[in-house]
């Protein structure tokens, strides 16, 4: 469980590919490493990783969806 919350914290923090947390963690498998992740996650490392990705508006863009018709 240490493994995976290391890596939970490395992917919500870095940009490193899965591979290198994979080696960074102990797990010699990526394909293992993504079984073991998503069974105690529920979800994949890529998954994990967008669902932390910043908010990406321009600026004005969110408003502009909520504004009526004029």
């Amino acid at each position: 469980m240490l493994r995976i919350a290391a890596a939970k914290e490395m992917l919500e923090e870095g940009k490193l590919p899965v591979q290198n947390i994979c080696e960074t963690i102990g797990y010699e498998n990526v394909a293992f490493f993504r079984d073991v992740f998503k069974r105690h996650t529920g979800m994949t490392p890529a998954g994990y990783r967008s669902s932390f990705a910043p908010l990406r508006v321009g600026r004005g863009e969110l408003l502009a969806g909520m504004r009526s018709n004029d």
